[in-house]
């Protein structure tokens, strides 16, 4: 698994898509099936309402880097699986930078 979602999220290889997109669309049904009892209903209720799937998008250098969106690839074979609509809402103004070169540290605000 771990080779597959390197090869395509690092070395740009696109076959890798839809494999994992419907590696993706089992876990998104194995998740509603397993949430259907009665103490899971308000969780249930927001997984049946669901109407569209969207994605965070990657940065232009990142997307001029890689050449094709990974996020926006697996989101759009999530909603065909579904029969869902995908919708590009998010927009990614700046560069964030790589995740992988960021440290698990994480900082927290605190209001005053």
């Amino acid at each position: 698994m771990r080779e597959w979602i390197g090869q395509f999220k690092y070395r740009g290889n696109e076959k890798y898509g839809p494999p994992l997109g419907e590696m993706m669309h089992r876990a998104y049904q194995a998740m509603r099936h397993e949430f259907t009892g009665r103490e899971y209903f308000r969780f249930n209720q927001s997984l049946r309402n669901v109407n569209l799937v969207t994605c965070v998008p990657v940065s232009e250098t990142r997307l001029t880097e890689r050449g094709f969106n990974q996020a926006q690839i697996l989101a759009e074979e999530l909603a065909k699986r579904n029969k869902l609509l995908f919708l590009p809402l998010l927009a990614r103004p700046q560069d964030t930078g790589k995740q992988s070169f960021k440290t698990k540290k994480r900082t927290h605000t605190h209001d005053v």
